[in-house]
């Protein structure tokens, strides 16, 4: 799964956000408060895991 995600950043970073940055940049400073937050969520770090990829993806789609 990291390489999938590893090759969408990789896509994804053409595209530009109104700040400028790259839209994986922006993307990619946000995980780890997405995982502190998961992790507070459920106390299981590959449960967590899972939970901040699907968000992502989620986020992505949308």
């Amino acid at each position: 799964m990291a390489a999938s995600f590893r090759r969408l950043l990789e896509a994804l970073d053409t595209a530009e956000t109104p700040s400028g940055h790259g839209f994986a940049a922006e993307l990619v400073a946000g995980v780890p408060h997405l995982r502190r937050s998961a992790l507070s969520l459920n106390r299981d770090a590959t449960e967590s895991d899972d939970l901040v990829q699907y968000t992502l993806l989620k986020a992505l789609e949308h």
